[in-house]
Protein backbone atom coordinates (compact mmCIF):
# COMPACT_ATOMS: atom_id res chain seq x y z
CA UNK A 1 0.00 0.00 0.00
CA UNK A 2 3.03 2.30 0.17
CA UNK A 3 3.49 2.03 -3.59
CA UNK A 4 0.08 1.20 -5.03
CA UNK A 5 -3.54 2.09 -4.58
CA UNK A 6 -4.95 -1.31 -3.63
CA UNK A 7 -8.76 -1.22 -3.32
CA UNK A 8 -9.19 -4.98 -2.75
CA UNK A 9 -7.15 -7.69 -1.03
CA UNK A 10 -7.99 -11.36 -1.58
CA UNK A 11 -6.99 -13.38 1.49
CA UNK A 12 -7.14 -17.16 1.60
CA UNK A 13 -7.88 -18.66 5.00
CA UNK A 14 -5.87 -21.86 4.56
CA UNK A 15 -3.16 -20.48 6.83
CA UNK A 16 -5.63 -19.77 9.63
CA UNK A 17 -6.11 -23.46 10.39
CA UNK A 18 -4.65 -24.41 13.77
CA UNK A 19 -2.25 -26.84 12.13
CA UNK A 20 -0.76 -23.96 10.09
CA UNK A 21 -0.47 -21.17 12.66
CA UNK A 22 2.81 -22.40 14.16
CA UNK A 23 5.94 -20.32 13.67
CA UNK A 24 9.23 -21.65 12.30
CA UNK A 25 12.47 -20.21 10.95
CA UNK A 26 11.57 -21.29 7.41
CA UNK A 27 8.19 -19.54 7.51
CA UNK A 28 9.61 -16.31 8.89
CA UNK A 29 12.60 -16.14 6.56
CA UNK A 30 10.49 -17.02 3.51
CA UNK A 31 8.61 -13.78 4.13
CA UNK A 32 11.01 -11.31 5.71
CA UNK A 33 14.19 -12.24 3.80
CA UNK A 34 12.34 -11.18 0.65
CA UNK A 35 11.16 -7.83 2.00
CA UNK A 36 13.05 -4.63 1.27
CA UNK A 37 14.89 -3.10 4.21
CA UNK A 38 12.28 -0.76 5.66
CA UNK A 39 10.44 0.14 8.86
CA UNK A 40 7.72 -2.30 7.74
CA UNK A 41 10.20 -5.19 7.64
CA UNK A 42 11.61 -4.26 11.03
CA UNK A 43 8.14 -3.96 12.53
CA UNK A 44 7.15 -7.35 11.10
CA UNK A 45 10.17 -9.05 12.66
CA UNK A 46 9.58 -7.39 16.02
CA UNK A 47 5.99 -8.61 15.96
CA UNK A 48 7.11 -12.15 15.05
CA UNK A 49 9.54 -12.33 17.96
CA UNK A 50 6.99 -10.88 20.37
CA UNK A 51 4.46 -13.46 19.14
CA UNK A 52 6.98 -16.27 19.69
CA UNK A 53 7.79 -15.12 23.20
CA UNK A 54 4.15 -14.63 24.24
CA UNK A 55 2.59 -17.69 22.62
CA UNK A 56 5.47 -20.14 23.02
CA UNK A 57 4.44 -22.08 19.88
CA UNK A 58 7.61 -22.07 17.79
CA UNK A 59 9.25 -25.49 17.56
CA UNK A 60 12.67 -23.84 17.23
CA UNK A 61 11.90 -20.99 19.64
CA UNK A 62 15.28 -20.83 21.40
CA UNK A 63 17.24 -21.04 18.15
CA UNK A 64 15.19 -18.19 16.66
CA UNK A 65 15.31 -15.92 19.70
CA UNK A 66 19.05 -16.46 20.15
CA UNK A 67 19.70 -15.44 16.54
CA UNK A 68 17.43 -12.43 16.16
CA UNK A 69 20.12 -10.27 14.57
CA UNK A 70 20.50 -12.66 11.63
CA UNK A 71 16.85 -11.99 10.68
CA UNK A 72 17.47 -8.25 10.56
CA UNK A 73 20.81 -8.74 8.78
CA UNK A 74 20.50 -11.99 6.74
CA UNK A 75 24.17 -11.79 5.69
CA UNK A 76 25.02 -13.15 9.14
CA UNK A 77 23.23 -16.40 8.28
CA UNK A 78 24.06 -16.74 4.61
CA UNK A 79 27.65 -15.48 4.30
CA UNK A 80 29.07 -19.03 4.49
CA UNK A 81 27.24 -19.91 1.26
CA UNK A 82 29.71 -17.88 -0.80
CA UNK A 83 31.52 -20.91 -2.25
CA UNK A 84 28.31 -22.52 -3.48
CA UNK A 85 26.82 -19.55 -5.31
CA UNK A 86 25.78 -19.84 -8.96
CA UNK A 87 24.70 -17.30 -11.54
CA UNK A 88 21.07 -18.28 -10.99
CA UNK A 89 21.32 -17.04 -7.39
CA UNK A 90 21.56 -13.47 -8.70
CA UNK A 91 18.84 -13.64 -11.37
CA UNK A 92 15.20 -13.16 -10.45
CA UNK A 93 12.76 -15.47 -12.25
CA UNK A 94 10.95 -13.69 -15.05
CA UNK A 95 7.90 -14.57 -17.08
CA UNK A 96 6.09 -13.14 -20.08
CA UNK A 97 2.93 -14.42 -18.40
CA UNK A 98 2.89 -11.91 -15.54
CA UNK A 99 4.21 -14.45 -13.06
CA UNK A 100 2.73 -17.71 -14.33
CA UNK A 101 5.55 -20.16 -14.93
CA UNK A 102 4.76 -23.24 -12.82
CA UNK A 103 5.19 -26.30 -15.02
CA UNK A 104 4.50 -28.90 -12.34
CA UNK A 105 0.77 -28.06 -12.41
CA UNK A 106 0.39 -30.02 -15.66
CA UNK A 107 -0.25 -33.34 -14.05
CA UNK A 108 -3.27 -35.05 -12.54
CA UNK A 109 -3.35 -37.07 -9.34
CA UNK A 110 -6.88 -38.15 -8.47
CA UNK A 111 -7.94 -37.25 -4.93
CA UNK A 112 -10.64 -38.57 -2.62
CA UNK A 113 -13.48 -36.09 -2.49
CA UNK A 114 -13.69 -34.57 1.00
CA UNK A 115 -16.80 -35.13 3.06
CA UNK A 116 -17.87 -31.58 3.77
CA UNK A 117 -19.73 -30.12 6.74
CA UNK A 118 -21.63 -26.90 7.38
CA UNK A 119 -21.05 -27.06 11.15
CA UNK A 120 -18.94 -24.27 12.61
CA UNK A 121 -16.74 -23.85 15.68
CA UNK A 122 -13.43 -24.67 17.25
CA UNK A 123 -11.39 -21.54 16.58
CA UNK A 124 -8.99 -20.80 19.42
CA UNK A 125 -8.55 -17.33 20.90
CA UNK A 126 -5.23 -17.03 19.04
CA UNK A 127 -6.84 -17.87 15.69
CA UNK A 128 -9.63 -15.36 16.29
CA UNK A 129 -7.06 -12.73 17.26
CA UNK A 130 -5.16 -13.29 13.99
CA UNK A 131 -8.35 -12.96 11.96
CA UNK A 132 -9.38 -9.86 13.92
CA UNK A 133 -5.99 -8.27 13.13
CA UNK A 134 -6.63 -8.63 9.40
CA UNK A 135 -10.22 -7.39 9.65
CA UNK A 136 -9.12 -4.40 11.74
CA UNK A 137 -6.48 -3.55 9.12
CA UNK A 138 -9.18 -3.48 6.44
CA UNK A 139 -11.43 -1.24 8.51
CA UNK A 140 -8.64 1.17 9.50
CA UNK A 141 -7.37 1.58 5.93
CA UNK A 142 -10.81 1.56 4.30
CA UNK A 143 -9.97 -1.26 1.89
CA UNK A 144 -12.11 -4.15 0.75
CA UNK A 145 -11.19 -7.66 1.91
CA UNK A 146 -12.39 -10.75 0.06
CA UNK A 147 -11.75 -13.95 2.02
CA UNK A 148 -11.52 -17.32 0.30
CA UNK A 149 -10.95 -20.94 1.19
CA UNK A 150 -9.66 -22.79 -1.85
CA UNK A 151 -10.60 -26.45 -2.38
CA UNK A 152 -8.42 -29.20 -1.04
CA UNK A 153 -7.96 -31.80 1.64
CA UNK A 154 -9.27 -30.73 5.05
CA UNK A 155 -10.31 -32.58 8.17
CA UNK A 156 -13.78 -32.08 9.64
CA UNK A 157 -12.18 -30.14 12.50
CA UNK A 158 -10.46 -27.77 10.06
CA UNK A 159 -13.66 -27.32 8.06
CA UNK A 160 -15.53 -26.31 11.22
CA UNK A 161 -12.78 -23.80 12.05
CA UNK A 162 -13.00 -22.23 8.60
CA UNK A 163 -16.81 -22.18 8.69
CA UNK A 164 -16.63 -20.23 11.96
CA UNK A 165 -14.13 -17.84 10.39
CA UNK A 166 -16.56 -17.10 7.57
CA UNK A 167 -19.28 -16.39 10.13
CA UNK A 168 -17.00 -13.79 11.77
CA UNK A 169 -16.12 -12.30 8.39
CA UNK A 170 -19.78 -11.98 7.45
CA UNK A 171 -20.53 -10.25 10.76
CA UNK A 172 -18.04 -7.51 9.84
CA UNK A 173 -19.58 -7.02 6.42
CA UNK A 174 -16.88 -8.56 4.23
CA UNK A 175 -17.42 -11.02 1.40
CA UNK A 176 -16.24 -14.61 1.63
CA UNK A 177 -16.13 -17.60 -0.73
CA UNK A 178 -15.73 -21.03 0.82
CA UNK A 179 -14.83 -23.21 -2.16
CA UNK A 180 -14.59 -26.23 0.15
CA UNK A 181 -18.33 -26.82 0.27
CA UNK A 182 -20.34 -29.33 -1.74
CA UNK A 183 -22.46 -26.59 -3.31
CA UNK A 184 -19.32 -24.78 -4.48
CA UNK A 185 -17.77 -27.93 -5.93
CA UNK A 186 -20.86 -28.13 -8.14
CA UNK A 187 -20.99 -24.41 -9.00
CA UNK A 188 -17.33 -24.24 -9.98
CA UNK A 189 -17.28 -27.70 -11.56
CA UNK A 190 -14.42 -29.01 -9.41
CA UNK A 191 -13.68 -32.66 -10.23
CA UNK A 192 -11.41 -34.37 -7.70
CA UNK A 193 -10.48 -37.02 -10.26
CA UNK A 194 -9.05 -34.53 -12.77
CA UNK A 195 -8.40 -31.12 -11.18
CA UNK A 196 -5.66 -31.74 -8.57
CA UNK A 197 -1.97 -32.55 -8.60
CA UNK A 198 -1.72 -33.21 -4.85
CA UNK A 199 -4.22 -33.22 -1.95
CA UNK A 200 -3.81 -29.50 -1.25
CA UNK A 201 -3.38 -27.98 -4.71
CA UNK A 202 -5.44 -27.81 -7.88
CA UNK A 203 -3.61 -28.37 -11.15
CA UNK A 204 -3.79 -25.98 -14.13
CA UNK A 205 -7.27 -27.26 -15.07
CA UNK A 206 -8.60 -26.70 -11.57
CA UNK A 207 -6.89 -23.31 -11.39
CA UNK A 208 -8.72 -22.16 -14.52
CA UNK A 209 -12.06 -23.12 -13.02
CA UNK A 210 -11.30 -21.27 -9.79
CA UNK A 211 -10.02 -18.21 -11.68
CA UNK A 212 -13.10 -18.07 -13.90
CA UNK A 213 -15.46 -18.19 -10.93
CA UNK A 214 -13.42 -15.74 -8.87
CA UNK A 215 -13.09 -13.29 -11.77
CA UNK A 216 -16.83 -13.30 -12.36
CA UNK A 217 -17.51 -12.90 -8.64
CA UNK A 218 -15.23 -9.85 -8.41
CA UNK A 219 -16.80 -8.34 -11.53
CA UNK A 220 -20.30 -8.74 -10.10
CA UNK A 221 -19.60 -7.63 -6.51
CA UNK A 222 -17.00 -4.86 -6.84
CA UNK A 223 -16.69 -1.77 -8.99
CA UNK A 224 -13.60 -2.18 -11.18
CA UNK A 225 -13.02 -0.59 -14.58
CA UNK A 226 -12.64 -3.07 -17.45
CA UNK A 227 -9.19 -2.28 -18.80
CA UNK A 228 -9.19 -4.80 -21.64
CA UNK A 229 -8.46 -3.21 -24.99
CA UNK A 230 -6.75 -0.14 -23.52
CA UNK A 231 -3.39 0.61 -25.07
CA UNK A 232 -1.56 0.97 -21.76
CA UNK A 233 -2.57 -2.61 -20.88
CA UNK A 234 -1.38 -4.19 -24.13
CA UNK A 235 1.25 -6.20 -22.25
CA UNK A 236 -1.54 -8.00 -20.35
CA UNK A 237 -3.22 -9.04 -23.59
CA UNK A 238 0.13 -10.35 -24.81
CA UNK A 239 0.67 -12.18 -21.52
CA UNK A 240 -2.72 -13.85 -21.89
CA UNK A 241 -1.79 -15.12 -25.37
CA UNK A 242 1.53 -16.47 -24.11
CA UNK A 243 -0.20 -18.13 -21.15
CA UNK A 244 -2.81 -19.74 -23.39
CA UNK A 245 -0.06 -21.27 -25.52
CA UNK A 246 1.76 -22.37 -22.36
CA UNK A 247 -1.42 -23.94 -20.97
CA UNK A 248 -2.32 -25.81 -24.15
CA UNK A 249 1.22 -27.02 -24.70
CA UNK A 250 1.49 -28.13 -21.08
CA UNK A 251 -1.43 -30.51 -21.37
CA UNK A 252 -0.56 -31.64 -24.91
CA UNK A 253 2.79 -33.01 -23.75
CA UNK A 254 1.28 -35.08 -20.93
Amino acid sequence: MKKQNVPLFIIDLRGLRESKTGVSEVKVRRLTDNMEYSPTRTAALKKVFRYIEEKDIAKDKDQMLNNKLSYYIPFIKYHTNWNGLQESNFVKPTSEMKGVYEGSAFKTVAQAKPETTTKAGGLSDDQIELLDDVIRFGKEHNVELLFTMLPGEMSKKEQKEINQAFQIIDKFGYHGINFNQETMYQKVGIDFSTDFYDPAHVNAKGARKISDYLGNYISQNYDFTDKRGREEYTSWNQAWEVYNNFYNAGWTTQ
